[in-house]
């Protein structure tokens, strides 16, 4: 299987925790995040694609963050 795009995890991708951002840009981020664990009753940071491609198997899996 090849899948390109998308995020490794859902609530890095809405913090972006390796990007230095400003405290207000910081507060807006975590906003989205918040807003989206209250709307959806899912914590953002246990929605990982990553975290279920062994339920794949036995399907290869091409990872290229790792090339």
């Amino acid at each position: 299987m090849v899948a390109e795009g998308g995020y490794y995890n859902l609530g890095d991708d809405f913090i972006e925790p390796d990007v230095p951002e400003s405290l207000p840009r910081k507060l807006f981020l975590y906003a989205i995040a918040l807003t989206y664990w209250v709307q959806s009753q899912v914590n953002p940071w246990q929605v990982s694609p990553l975290a279920d491609l062994p339920r794949l198997s036995p399907a290869g899996i091409l990872d290229l963050r790792r090339a």
